[in-house]
């Protein structure tokens, strides 16, 4: 048995390692990682791992919006305004572009969670370019110019609540 798992990670790793190799480079920034993981970049900022309210972020909050999800993010990656965050927000650049990716939940409907990404889409000039609807989940994508994408997809929880999974990219600012 420990031949086969042996056999099975090292394949999974030399897909891995040749998938890397196309000779660009990542920077990623994640809150928390394993002990036992490698890690070559530096984290670009810090990020509070404890939940908390959008409201109560001190980054970039306006009336309109919760938290930017990263220094200088556009107006769409922002977090849902009064969302607790489930996990930290992961952020990355890479040949041009950054973005990152958000779970979190709220107390609004999915549909709510929806219209209120894609007005903040479409008032960033993106345009709709996927829409789904599967039982009472929901999701859409978006993309505009410079390579900006968002992509939000948002299910109601046993609990009442709603979870939210959100990635964005944009051009570096």
């Amino acid at each position: 048995m420990k031949v086969y798992v042996t056999v099975a990670t090292l394949a999974a790793a030399s897909v891995l390692l040749t998938a890397c190799e196309n000779g660009s480079t990542t920077e990623v920034s994640v809150a928390e990682a394993p002990a036992t993981a490698a890690v070559e970049a530096e984290p670009t900022e810090q990020v509070d791992t404890a939940p908390h309210r959008a409201a109560d972020v001190a980054a970039e909050v306006s009336m309109e919006t919760g938290a930017a999800l990263a220094n200088g993010a556009p107006l769409f990656a922002s977090l849902y305004p009064d969302a607790v965050l489930s996990k930290p927000v992961l952020n990355a650049t890479e040949a041009g572009l950054r973005g990152g990716m958000a779970e979190f939940t709220t107390e609004a409907t999915a549909d709510d969670v929806v219209s209120y990404y894609r007005q903040l889409a479409e008032s960033e000039g993106l345009a709709m370019v996927m829409e789904m609807n599967q039982g009472h989940a929901r999701a859409i994508g978006a993309r505009g110019g410079e390579g900006s994408e968002l992509q939000v997809v948002a299910a109601p929880m046993e609990d009442g609540n709603t979870s939210v999974q959100l990635t964005w990219q944009a051009a570096r600012s």
